[in-house]
């Protein structure tokens, strides 16, 4: 495992994990635990991955192998990686923390703040697809917040998907991944699916909750209430208001970018590209806002 990890990792000087401090930890997720720590002077976030889950290392160094070619603002910066005999070390960009406690501690972004990260959010996705990554974990835990709350980072590519060219994205892929409230309708039936759809999903999960403070959906399937109401519809914010004893403020501009990326059928959700030229995320002034009430037993949590 170690020699093919080597054959992967770009050119640099070896690092030694005995100067790694720890010093409190950031979060445990499905590939591994975060703590942050410091490697000489540089303070970072540091990601440890048990060399046993080989697939989850080689997915997230060969998403990183590329991002690092032409780093971009809004996602994580890889700075190295070292490994002993038990546990790989990912170096990277220190976040202060993510927009889910965020999001959490405010219950809900006011609609400036929730679409001027939403444009940051959707810079970094059409990134990642320009250079053929796709991440299929998309949630608001996989943002990261920097100390001036002026700057969203996407992180953890342990799930992530790259392809060997723009015409291979075209393939569909089969392996089940994601977290469970953020997978797209494909995944949870275990349809073969278009990675950039499946992400596009997310992103409207993502976009919905940060303003709603909570999830539209616990499972995108027919076990779930509101899904089974008001999934397969094309208004379906605006159905659920009709509807729901919910407590949210969305913009019209809001609700017609969330709803474009939350189409049951794949082929039918904008892309990032197109994403981006909606009018919610550019400076043009937004509509009126549609207000309902939120049940008090929901939370995003």
């Amino acid at each position: 495992m170690v020699e093919a990890l080597k054959l992967r990792i770009p050119p640099r000087e070896p690092r030694d994990t005995k100067r790694i401090s720890y010093c409190c930890s950031l979060q445990v997720g499905t590939t591994g635990r975060v703590l942050k720590g410091t490697l000489g002077n540089l303070k970072l976030a540091i990601k440890i991955v048990n060399l046993s889950s080989h697939s989850c290392i080689l997915k997230e160094l060969s998403a990183f192998n590329r991002l690092s070619l032409n780093p971009h603002v809004n996602v994580i910066r890889f700075y190295d990686l070292v490994y002993d005999t038990k546990y790989a070390y990912f170096m990277l960009e220190l976040a202060d923390c993510s927009l889910f406690t965020l999001v959490s501690e405010l219950n809900g972004l006011t609609d400036h703040a929730a679409r001027t990260y939403a444009r940051m959010m959707t810079l970094a996705v059409i990134y990642i697809h320009s250079i053929c990554v796709v991440h299929r974990d998309l949630k608001l835990e996989n943002w990261g917040i920097d100390n001036s709350l002026q700057k969203v980072l996407l992180l953890d590519f342990g799930q992530s998907h790259s392809y060997g060219n723009d015409s291979e994205m075209a393939s569909l892929l089969t392996e089940y991944c994601g977290t469970s409230s953020y997978c797209p309708p494909e995944i949870r039936l275990n349809i073969p699916y278009d990675g950039r759809a499946a992400d596009m999903w997310c992103l409207g999960i993502c976009f919905f909750a940060m303003i709603a403070a909570f999830l539209p959906f616990q499972q995108a399937c027919d076990y779930d209430i509101r899904f089974n109401r008001f999934g397969r519809e094309d208004v379906f914010i605006r159905r659920m208001h009709e509807a729901c004893n919910i407590q949210c403020a969305f913009h019209t501009d809001a609700i017609d970018a969330i709803e474009a990326l939350l189409c049951f059928e794949p082929r039918n959700r904008t892309s990032a590209s197109s994403l981006v030229s909606f009018r919610w995320l550019s400076n043009q002034n937004p509509g009126f806002i549609l207000t309902c009430r939120k049940s008090a037993e929901q939370s995003i949590e």
